[in-house]
């Protein structure tokens, strides 16, 4: 139903990440009361997600199947990346872009107490403003 009306791909972000059941990641965004936010959270097959993906003007997040995903729906597609190697893993074509934190695969992993079940997080240093500042700029060209 919601694919099927053009116009609300012009106004709305969508959040589509993960599971139903890790909707809890994103209570935050949710809970802003924006309406031109939609919650698609676990909602939707693959085939779906990438019909969907075939409508929206772009697609942002972390190196992931949905990332590929969007890619393959010819989507512009910003990848972030933290431990995962760029040149290995990024979107293919070349209206995507990939963008990395300062630290490398081996500086976030590479050492003795590395622990991947208590390292939550390993994109901390790809801050906001540098994924900004860096679509605009790819964007712009």
């Amino acid at each position: 139903q919601i694919m099927s009306q053009n116009s609300i791909f012009r106004e709305y972000i969508f959040v589509l990440v993960g599971p139903k059941f890790e909707e809890f990641r994103i209570k935050k965004i949710i809970a802003t009361k924006n309406k031109k936010i939609i919650n698609m959270y676990g909602k939707f097959s693959l085939i779906e997600i990438y019909l969907f993906f075939k409508k929206c003007k772009l697609f942002i997040g972390n190196d992931s199947g949905l990332m590929h995903l969007a890619a393959l729906a010819n989507t512009k597609t910003v990848g972030l990346f933290g431990p995962s190697n760029v040149n290995k893993y990024g979107p293919w074509g070349e209206k995507n872009l990939c963008i990395s934190g300062s630290k490398s695969p081996e500086q976030l992993m590479g050492h003795k107490n590395f622990d991947s079940k208590k390292d939550e997080c390993l994109m901390e240093d790809l801050k906001v403003d540098l994924v900004f500042k860096e679509i605009l700029k790819f964007y712009k060209k």
